[in-house]
């Protein structure tokens, strides 16, 4: 074979290896979709392939969602579970640019409860830059009764004291249970995710969305 022909067969090889990349990604996102459809006919939710960020994210001004650029939502289900109105999906934002760039994305729980006042607060898995950050002086809120919670969790609000009331024992109790999520609250919301991390539709999202309800009922 000359170096023509060599070539070539290269050329149609990584096109052919390409072009199987992208339809693997078209039949996973496809079944994905009708993951989240099957979900929202059981659980009675509406369903939206490429919505918006939902407003109520918006209006409370979640961290989340100023991340990156090229933002973008897939697979919304929003519907209702008691008193408490629950929105989840898929959130995918970029940072960086050219060969540093790169994409995250996650499943999202976004859940109001009218009438509740929770304190603005951010709750990230503690990591060393966390540690670092906090022996350079930035703020942590912890607890001396709960040290699993405090070396698991990064707490922090801009108003501590009530950060602390509502973080009462059986809220931490909760988070103790659950390490890895990330979560944010601001008056009627909450936010609830774990970074880079898609939650299957068909067996890991419902028990989650009971779970974030659990969590959001305890802080009441």
């Amino acid at each position: 074979m000359d170096e023509s022909m060599f070539a070539t067969v290269a050329v149609l090889f990584a096109l052919a290896i390409i072009g199987f990349l992208i339809y693997l990604g078209v039949v996973h996102a496809k079944k994905r979709r009708e993951g989240f459809q099957r979900l929202a006919t059981r659980l009675g939710f509406q369903f939206a392939d490429m919505p918006g960020v939902p407003p109520e994210a918006i209006q409370a001004g979640f961290n989340l969602f100023s991340r990156g650029r090229s933002t973008r939502v897939r697979n919304l289900v929003r519907g209702q579970i008691d008193d408490v109105h629950v929105a989840a999906f898929d959130y995918s934002y970029t940072t960086g640019s050219g060969k540093n760039s790169k994409t995250h994305s996650q499943t999202v729980l976004l859940l109001s409860r009218p009438g509740l006042k929770l304190p603005r607060f951010t709750l990230n898995p503690e990591n060393m830059l966390h540690r670092i950050g906090e022996m350079l002086g930035f703020d942590d809120i912890d607890f001396s009764h709960a040290p699993h919670f405090s070396r698991c969790y990064r707490l922090s609000g801009p108003d501590a004291n009530a950060v602390r009331q509502a973080f009462g024992p059986s809220v931490i109790s909760l988070f103790e249970r659950a390490e890895g999520l990330s979560v944010e609250g601001d008056g009627a919301h909450m936010l609830l995710y774990q970074t880079r991390r898609h939650l299957e539709p068909e067996s890991e999202l419902e028990p989650s969305i009971r779970r974030a309800i659990g969590f959001l009922k305890a802080f009441a």
